[in-house]
């Protein structure tokens, strides 16, 4: 029995022993010697060196160039991610420049007429981003940089992007997010950003901007060709038109202030609205219009000499009818839930 004893209490003994070892060994990284030479801490589970260099973590830098006909039509039908800056130049080429992104391949989808230049190129991605797909032919990259000719038509569709293009012809781009950039556009504009802003200086030709949550600035707008129109639409943003020259303008802002400042043409026919957020317009004193104003919780001012020939009431809403000038245009402005100014420049 003595010697039974004996035996369970060096068992205990070494129980004890072994528990306050296991307790003292380190449990996250090992301390590093004073001049940092002691051994590295191991990875993190969630530490991107855990994943290969290769595949969706993989950043390339590439470029490539193509002759084209100077009225290219040049396409990125799906782009990730990335910073896009497109400029204008004098040359007949594609040059595409992608810095810490997937590598990319010029697809000629038409060639000219002649045969000796693609009028209609798509910008397509290698290998990229696994998550889309093994055969996906999106681009990502941290700056995409574009030379075209300045007869170029650009169409852009993208995720998360910030998209600036200067100096062509033709722009059509749609994006989840991120902001759409456009200047000296000489032929027509379509502009859709999902949750971003829209900007667009010396713009010509039909211009239709939409965005969900952002705001729409334009300076200096103006049609290339006969009837070419004007719409811009957001729904949580502010609108802001300077020196528009077209005939037909439609805007609206379902939360967010609307200002106008240019000519009312003669023959041309201006909407703007917004359901939450006042309207401000700003003309030449000798503009001649008929005018429809609907506001609600907010007030109805213009400084042109006018005429007020009905005017209704219908519980919060007020309804005006009424003339300007020689009454050559058409003006509806509407404010469910705020006021309505017209001044004169």
């Amino acid at each position: 029995m003595k010697k039974l004893i004996e035996n369970l209490m060096i068992v205990g003994a070494a129980s004890v022993f072994l528990a306050t070892g296991l307790l003292a060994q380190p449990t996250g990284r090992l301390a590093p010697d004073i001049d940092g030479a002691g051994a590295p801490s191991p990875p993190s589970p969630m530490r991107p060196s855990m994943f290969p260099r290769s595949g969706v973590f993989t950043r390339d830098t590439t470029e490539r160039s193509i002759k084209v006909d100077p009225a290219i039509n040049l396409e990125f039908s799906c782009v990730v991610e990335g910073n896009i800056r497109v400029n204008g130049w004098r040359r007949n080429e594609v040059r595409v420049f992608v810095a810490g992104g997937s590598k990319f391949a010029f697809r000629t989808a038409q060639e000219n007429i002649k045969g000796d230049a693609p009028v209609w190129v798509k910008v397509v991605g290698i290998n990229s981003d696994r998550r889309i797909g093994p055969d996906s032919e999106c681009l990502s990259g941290g700056s995409i940089e574009v030379d075209v000719p300045v007869g170029a038509s650009i169409r852009i569709r993208g995720r998360e992007i910030s998209t600036a293009v200067d100096t062509v012809k033709k722009v059509d781009i749609t994006s989840i997010g991120g902001d759409i950039s456009l200047r000296n556009i000489s032929a027509g504009i379509s502009a859709n950003a999902g949750r971003g802003d829209i900007t667009v200086e010396a713009g010509k030709g039909s211009m239709m901007l939409t965005t969900t949550e952002g705001n729409i600035v334009v300076f200096e707008g103006s049609p290339s060709d006969y009837g070419d129109i004007f719409k811009a639409n957001t729904h949580s943003g502010t609108i802001s038109l300077q020196s528009l020259e077209y005939r037909q303008v439609n805007v609206g802002s379902i939360s967010g202030s609307v200002s106008y400042s240019g000519p009312i043409l003669s023959g041309g026919s201006y909407n703007l609205r917004t359901s939450k957020g006042s309207i401000r317009m700003s003309v030449p004193a000798k503009s001649g219009f008929r005018f429809w104003a609907t506001y609600g919780y907010g007030s109805f001012a213009c400084d042109l000499p006018h005429e007020i020939i009905t005017e209704n009431f219908v519980g919060p809403l007020k309804a005006l009818a009424g003339k300007a000038g020689s009454g050559e245009a058409t003006l509806k402005v509407t404010a469910d839930n705020g006021s309505i100014a017209i001044r004169k420049q």
